[in-house]
């Protein structure tokens, strides 16, 4: 069974914007409030199959993430292996009537009924409760960049 969290938000601004903040992986801790910091593997580029390294706030040591899926100023979606399962976390930008609209989907699947267990007892609760905050994050830091 996969656990998944999903979140959108409306900016006013544009997709090109939006893949800026995305694309830019030294970025990602200032709007995503799970982390502290990421950057991409030496000899990667923010591209399909491009690799990156991030700190997950709290976390004991890095997590690897690989870029599956990469449509610029569309959508992108990057996966980690971590011993008790696997996590895929899906970007998504499409145009609106006075913007954006933005979503982020976590989904992670566990190996076993254990791994799901110590997941939601670790993980869960923060991730549940910082997911909104880090896509109005980015959303705000988007709107901020187009008045510039």
């Amino acid at each position: 069974m996969s656990i998944k969290i999903e979140h959108t938000e409306f900016a006013k601004g544009k997709a090109e914007t939006v893949w800026k903040f995305w694309s830019d992986v030294s970025t990602w801790s200032l709007w995503d409030l799970g982390l502290e910091w990421c950057k991409l593997k030496k000899g990667h580029a923010f591209q399909l199959y491009g690799e990156a390294s991030l700190l997950p706030t709290g976390a004991p040591a890095p997590l690897d993430v690989r870029i599956t899926e990469c449509t610029p100023n569309k959508s992108f979606t990057d996966e980690a292996k971590m011993e008790l399962g696997f996590i895929l976390v899906s970007h998504e930008v499409i145009p609106h009537k006075t913007g954006v609209k933005i979503t982020h989907c976590f989904q992670y699947t566990p190996l076993n009924p254990e791994a799901e267990t110590v997941f939601r007892q670790r993980m869960f609760l923060k991730l549940k409760e910082k997911w909104p905050e880090t896509v109005k994050t980015l959303a705000r830091l988007v709107e901020k960049e187009e008045v510039k």
